[in-house]
């Protein structure tokens, strides 16, 4: 069956089929629960607070600055980067009409960032008392500019305002962020790099890019329902087209084939570990990336080239048969078929242990 863009819209903001506005509300594809709570956010550097910082020479969508949350460990060599998902958008029906990309048109500050938040920490992976990171510096990188974290581009896509621009900035965030943290966390040895959704591509496409700016660092990746399967009915050249992304030097087939990009950095960085979690036939990916069937052979031949191995070994999936999408807001409970949990795979990705 064919999933239409009200389909994605459904299942992404609660949206009807008509024209749209932008929802106030958060997408579900950022891959977290509703905020039961609201986190505490302060200015102290201690390990069970939060701080937000705008960082310069970033920007969303909509041109304003945006930036980084960070709460700071006890271990300044362990750091966990979490890329938030929400979405993505390359022309006038998917930015506009079916607001498939969150935030791109709005301010992503601490406000926003404090409801993001509250999320993320009941899904428990961020539990310092019994989550796989308790003394790492933990840093949350915001989603806000359609992209897929990849981007350094602006785009126009309302005919009737050309002042209406989007921002794919998403790969000059990042490296504006990086900047920040090398100098204030110059000492880390070991970085987990997670991403939802959206997140996990950007997650996976950074890995390089974060491995120049910390040298003398392992950086592992986990990447939640993110499967870099190729894109079908001209999609990947859209994207391309639109976001301006850059590719790994050295990669001849990096800029035709999602699926030679991640068997590239998977590659190139045989002392790191990447892990893909993945249902199947994921009912979102499959509206983003145009399949109308065949994802689930996709995905499970993307696990078969790339994530071959035992869970901890250098590149393993956690993957089963299903439409769902993302696992980590079930971080305590999922089991696949074969009992094995959810947790026991991202602490054997955590500890390097098959």
């Amino acid at each position: 069956m064919k999933l239409s863009w009200c389909v994605l819209a459904a299942l992404l903001f609660v949206v009807g089929c008509g024209p749209a506005t932008p929802s106030p509300q958060p997408s579900d594809d950022s891959g977290l629960p509703d905020a039961a709570h609201s986190p505490d956010i302060d200015d102290n550097n201690n390990s069970a607070s939060w701080r937000w910082i705008e960082i310069e020479g970033s920007a969303c969508g909509n041109g304003t600055p945006t930036g980084l949350g960070i709460s700071e460990g006890s271990d300044p060599s362990r750091m966990m980067i979490f890329f938030a998902g929400g979405g993505a958008c390359w022309d006038t029906a998917s930015c506009y009409v079916f607001n498939a990309a969150s935030h791109i048109e709005t301010r992503y500050g601490e406000q926003r960032f404090a409801s993001d938040l509250a999320a993320m920490q009941n899904s428990g992976i961020i539990d310092r008392a019994s989550g796989p990171f308790a003394e790492a510096t933990f840093v949350f990188v915001p989603y806000c500019t359609g992209d897929l974290h990849a981007g350094d581009a602006i785009g126009s896509y309302d005919a009737f305002n050309p002042n209406r621009l989007v921002h794919h900035k998403g790969a000059v965030n990042v490296a504006a962020y990086l900047g920040h943290l090398t100098a204030a966390y110059p000492d880390v040895s070991e970085l987990y790099v997670l991403g939802v959704s959206a997140g996990g591509y950007g997650a996976v496409i950074n890995q390089p890019r974060i491995q120049a700016a910390y040298p003398g660092a392992r950086v592992h990746v986990l990447s939640d329902c993110s499967p870099m399967v190729q894109p079908r009915d001209g999609r990947w050249g859209m994207w391309k087209s639109a976001w301006k992304m850059a590719f790994p030097e050295g990669c001849d087939g990096c800029a035709d084939s999602f699926p030679e990009l991640a068997a590239h950095i998977v590659e190139s960085s045989p002392n790191s570990r990447f892990g893909l979690l993945a249902w199947h036939d994921d009912a979102v990916v499959a509206v983003f990336f145009a399949y109308q069937s065949g994802l689930g052979a996709a995905t499970r031949k993307l696990i078969e080239d790339v994530y071959p191995g035992q869970p901890g070994s250098q590149a393993s999936a956690f993957h089963m048969p299903g439409t769902e999408h993302v696992m980590l807001p079930d971080y305590e409970t999922l089991k696949d078929p074969d009992g094995q949990s959810l947790r026991s795979f991202v602490q054997a990705w955590v500890d390097g242990t098959h």
